[in-house]
C-alpha cells in the first residue's frame, strides 16, 4: 500500500472531542459508552483503537503541562512537545492472544484545556508481530505517527470525556 497518495478521511471522534485523519477506506467503529476502532476489512491488518479522558489538574496547567505529565510516567518511551502545546509519547509492548504474537504501538497525545482540565487521547494500534517488518506495515505506523501528532482537540469542556470528580493523578 503506498501512503504517499493514500487518500485520507478525518475523523472527528465524539463530535470533535479529538480530530485525526485515517486512511479512507478504513472501517470506522464506536462504542456507544465510549471508544473508536478503526481497521481495514482485512484478516492481517492492523486495528487502531481510541479512548479519550478529559482530567481535572489540582493545579493551572501551563503550555509545558501536557509534555511535563507525559514525562513524569517514568517509563521508556519515546515523549516529545508539538508546535500547540501537546506531547504525544510512543511506545511499544508485546503482546499474545492465543497464540499470535502481537505488537501493540501505543500514543498517548495530551492535550492542555485551561485552566484546569486535560485531555489524553490514548491510541493503540495492534498488529501481528510477524507483519512488523513488511513495507506497508512501515508506512502505515509512519502515517499513523504522524495524523496523531497532527490531531486537533476541541478546547470546550463538555461530557463527552469527562469523569467529573477525577483528578488527573488518580489515573497515572
Amino acid at each position: 500500500m503506498d501512503h504517499t497518495v493514500l487518500e485520507l478521511k478525518k475523523i472527528k471522534y465524539r463530535g470533535g472531542l479529538v480530530n485525526f485523519s485515517i486512511p479512507a477506506g478504513w472501517v470506522e467503529e464506536y462504542d456507544p459508552n465510549g471508544g473508536g476502532t478503526f481497521y481495514e476489512d482485512n484478516p492481517d491488518a492492523g486495528t487502531l483503537r481510541l479512548n479519550v479522558l478529559t482530567i481535572e489538574s489540582p493545579r493551572e496547567l501551563t503550555g509545558d503541562s501536557a509534555f511535563e505529565i507525559l514525562a513524569g510516567r517514568g517509563e521508556d518511551r519515546q515523549i516529545r512537545r508539538l508546535p500547540n502545546d501537546n506531547a504525544v509519547a510512543r511506545y511499544m509492548l508485546p503482546a499474545n492472544d492465543r497464540g499470535h504474537d502481537l505488537h501493540i504501538h501505543y500514543w498517548e497525545l495530551a492535550s492542555p484545556c485551561p485552566p484546569r482540565h486535560l485531555r489524553l487521547a490514548i491510541f493503540s494500534y495492534t498488529l501481528l508481530a510477524k507483519n512488523v517488518s513488511e513495507p506497508s506495515v512501515q508506512a502505515e505506523l509512519n502515517l499513523l505517527d504522524s495524523s496523531i501528532g497532527e490531531a486537533e482537540f476541541s478546547k470546550v469542556l463538555g461530557n463527552s470525556g469527562l469523569y467529573p470528580g477525577k483528578p488527573w493523578w488518580k489515573f497515572w
